[in-house]
């Protein structure tokens, strides 16, 4: 979960582990240019790996993947058309209805193209 990282630490340990290691010095051959990139590749790799850096995020196998902020949106649009049409259901033929239910079709079709992207 690379949005609860505290970075400073992070970026404490990775110069600790780059000094351990003594990676900057003069490269003269392509070899030894690549065996210093696999190296600091590693190490870079090493450090996020680290679980007390870079905790680890357990989602709940119920949660819906495919949700997204354009459905968050959808939905409180929906909620509002929900009660604007409540307001005036005794209206017969009034216009919150229909925006109502261009604005759930909208919804059921954003649903279908997430889940069939995701």
């Amino acid at each position: 979960d690379f949005h609860s990282i505290d970075w400073e630490k992070f970026n404490e340990v990775l110069a600790f582990r780059l000094l351990l290691h003594s990676l900057a010095r003069h490269i003269t051959s392509q070899e030894e240019f690549d065996i210093k990139v696999t190296a600091l590749t590693s190490l870079i790799q090493e450090t996020i790996t680290d679980k007390k850096l870079v905790p680890t995020k357990k989602p709940c196998p119920f949660t819906k993947r495919w949700w997204n902020g354009d459905l968050k949106a959808l939905k409180t649009d929906l909620r509002k058309a929900n009660c604007e049409a409540a307001r005036y259901c005794d209206i017969i033929g009034h216009s919150s209805k229909d925006v109502l239910h261009a604005i759930a079709n909208k919804m059921a079709r954003v649903i279908k193209k997430a889940k069939s992207e995701h």
